[in-house]
C-alpha cells in the first residue's frame, strides 16, 4: 500500500515536469510580445498550487530542487533541440539527430533520479514516523496501569455524585447566596463568611429546602465531600445558622427559595447546563491531574503525530492507526479521556485536534433507523457510562464522529478552541 502511495507521488512529479516543458516552449513562444505575461502568470499559478498542496518544510525543500533541477534540464534539451537541431526560419537540419540523444537521455536519466529519490526520502520518513507512532502506543499501553485504572474509577463515581440534581441545587443555591450578599443583609446577617454560607445551607435542608421538591432535594443524595463540612459544627455557629435560616428562607412559598419571592425553586431544579457541569468536572480532573497528566500528554502527542504528521496525507493509514490506538484504552479509559476532552480546560486542545476523527465512535452509529438496546450499544463506549447519555452521545456523533478532520490551525488557536467550547455549549443547551 505505501509502494503504491509512493508511485501515485512518482506520477504527480512527472505530471508537475511535463507542465514545466510546456511553460518553457510557451515563454519561448512568447518571448518577444505580451503574452508572456499571462504564461508567468500561469507558471507562478500551478507553483503556487503545488506547493500549497505539499505544505510541510521538508517537502518543499525537495520539491523546490525538483523544480530547479528539472527547470534547468529541460532548458538545455530546449535549446539544442530549438537551436542546434533545427532551424525555424531555414527549415534546414544543423546537425544529426545522433548528436541531440545523449544529453536528451542524460536530461531523462537525472529526472527519473531524481524522481526515485524523492520517492526514497518520502518512504524512510513515513517509515520513520510509523514506527515511532507504534513505539508510542505499545508505551501508551504500558502506562494503563492499575492504579491508573483505579484513579479513572474513582473520577468516574466522584463525577456521578457530584452531577446528581441534589448536588447541583445544592451549589446553585450556594452560588446564588454568594453572588446576592443582600439577600443575606435582610436576614439581619451583616458579617458570614463563604464557608459559613455553606454550612447555613446544609443545616437548614432538611427543614426549609428539602420539603418544595421532595422527589429531587433529597439531602442523603448531595455529594459526600460537601456533607463532610457539616460535621463539628460547635453550638454558636449551629445556632447562628438557625436563625439566620429562620429569616431568609420562604416558608410559605413552595416556588421559591428566599423571602421577597427570589431564588424560583424552578431555577435550582431545572437541568444542568454545559458551564456548571464543566466546573465540576474539570475540578475532579484537577485534583487527579498529577496522576493521569503524564497519561494525557503521551497520548496527546500520539493523536498530533497521526493527524499532522506526513502520514496525514494516507487516510487509509490513518484510520488504521487511529483504531490500533483506541484499541489499547478499555473502555474506563475511554472514558476518562473523553470528558478530558470535552469538559476540562487543559483537555480543550485534544478535543480540537478529536474533531472528525471517529475515535469515541461513528456519525453513522447514530443515525440507524433501529430503536433497540443492541443500537445504544453501537458505539466505542457503552451508553450506561455516559453522565449525560442524550447530550454525550450528540457530541460524539456531531463533533467526534463526523469523519471531517478539522486539525488545529497554528495561528489563532484561542479562537479555534473557543469555537470548539461554543460547539459543546449549543449542542448541549439548544437541544
Amino acid at each position: 500500500m505505501e509502494i503504491e502511495n509512493e508511485i501515485k507521488n512518482m506520477k504527480n512529479i512527472y505530471i508537475y515536469i511535463s507542465l514545466i516543458i510546456i511553460n518553457s516552449v510557451l515563454i519561448k513562444l512568447t518571448w518577444n510580445n505580451k503574452l508572456i505575461l499571462l504564461v508567468i502568470i500561469n507558471i507562478l499559478l500551478q507553483l503556487l498550487l503545488f506547493f500549497q498542496h505539499n505544505k510541510k518544510l521538508k517537502d518543499l525543500k525537495i520539491f523546490i530542487l525538483i523544480y530547479f533541477l528539472s527547470l534547468i534540464s529541460v532548458g538545455i534539451v530546449e535549446y539544442f533541440w530549438l537551436f542546434r537541431y533545427f532551424d525555424v526560419e531555414t527549415g534546414k537540419k544543423l546537425v544529426p539527430l545522433q548528436s541531440l540523444v545523449s544529453p536528451t537521455v542524460t536530461t531523462l536519466g537525472l529526472i527519473i533520479t531524481v524522481g526515485i529519490s524523492y520517492m526514497t526520502i518520502r518512504f524512510n520518513q513515513k517509515k520513520q514516523e510509523m514506527d515511532l507512532i507504534y513505539s508510542l502506543i505499545k508505551d501508551q499501553k504500558n502506562l494503563i496501569t492499575e492504579e491508573i485504572i483505579e484513579t479513572g474509577s474513582a473520577i468516574k463515581n466522584r463525577c456521578k455524585a457530584e452531577l446528581n440534581p441534589s448536588n447541583i441545587a445544592y451549589i446553585r443555591i450556594v452560588k446564588y447566596l454568594k453572588s446576592n450578599k443582600n439577600v443575606l443583609l435582610t436576614s439581619g446577617s451583616k458579617k458570614i463568611s463563604s464557608r459559613d454560607i455553606e454550612l447555613m445551607v446544609l443545616t437548614s435542608w432538611k427543614d426549609y429546602i428539602f420539603p418544595k421538591q421532595k422527589n429531587i432535594l433529597k439531602k442523603s443524595r448531595i455529594a459526600e465531600s460537601h456533607l463532610l463540612k457539616e460535621k463539628n459544627i460547635n453550638k454558636n455557629k449551629l445556632s447562628m445558622y438557625n436563625r439566620i435560616a429562620s429569616t431568609l428562607f420562604n416558608t410559605k412559598s413552595s416556588e421559591y427559595i428566599f423571602k421577597n419571592n427570589s431564588l424560583p425553586v424552578s431555577d435550582v431544579i431545572k437541568g444542568i447546563t454545559y458551564d456548571e457541569s464543566v466546573e465540576i468536572i474539570n475540578n475532579i480532573y484537577r485534583i487527579q491531574y498529577y496522576k493521569l497528566g503524564h497519561l494525557f500528554k503521551h497520548f496527546h502527542r500520539i493523536i498530533r503525530l497521526i493527524l499532522e504528521g506526513i502520514i496525514s496525507n494516507d487516510k487509509k493509514i490513518q484510520k488504521e492507526l487511529l483504531g490500533i490506538l483506541r484499541a489499547q484504552f478499555p473502555e474506563e479509559m475511554l472514558i476518562l479521556i473523553y470528558y478530558n476532552a470535552s469538559y476540562t480546560y487543559r483537555g480543550y486542545g485534544l478535543g480540537c485536534l478529536l474533531q472528525g476523527t471517529k475515535f469515541f465512535g461513528d456519525e453513522s452509529d447514530f443515525n440507524r433507523n433501529i430503536d433497540s438496546e443492541e443500537q445504544k450499544e453501537r458505539t466505542h463506549i457503552s451508553s450506561s457510562n455516559f453522565y449525560f447519555p442524550k447530550y454525550d452521545q450528540m457530541i460524539i456523533s456531531k463533533v467526534y464522529g463526523s469523519g471531517d478532520l478539522l486539525g488545529v490551525p497554528k495561528k489563532n488557536k484561542e479562537k479555534f478552541e473557543s469555537d470548539f467550547i461554543e460547539l459543546l455549549r449549543g449542542l448541549t443547551e439548544n437541544e
